[in-house]
């Protein structure tokens, strides 16, 4: 979901661009008029390159608003989610659990055969 957010973080950058660069070219190209613009406006060169650019990039907004997921099944899918990961954090407990009674009895053994070379070991001494 964050590439969805970046992505439409970048439009929406891109957007305002366009805006900006809208209002300064127009403002430096364009002549005084007087308030019945519209035979002036379709004079002007940028006004259909920007008014499409905008048009655009305000699709591709709206785009990428309707591909990011609805937070109704975002709970949806994280619920499913964390019940999977308890599900595997349930067996992984269950194996370690097993590998530590595993590593116990091994060390209750070792433990025993040290004993039994320590008593070998003391007993095999030539008395003094």
């Amino acid at each position: 979901m964050s590439d969805r957010l970046t992505q439409l973080q970048e439009c929406i950058n891109e957007q305002a661009g366009h805006f900006c660069n809208a209002v300064g070219v127009l403002q430096g190209s364009a002549a005084p008029c007087g308030f019945d613009t519209n035979k002036e406006m379709q004079d002007e060169p940028y006004c259909d390159l920007y008014a499409s650019l905008i048009a655009r990039t305000a699709k591709d907004i709206e785009l990428f608003i309707d591909s990011i997921p609805v937070e109704e099944n975002m709970a949806d899918l994280n619920k499913e989610e964390l019940a999977n990961v308890n599900e595997k954090r349930k067996e992984l407990c269950a194996d370690l659990e097993e590998a530590v009674d595993d590593g116990e009895e091994l060390v209750s053994r070792l433990r025993d055969k040290l004993d039994q070379i320590a008593r070998v070991q003391i007993n095999s001494r030539p008395s003094k």
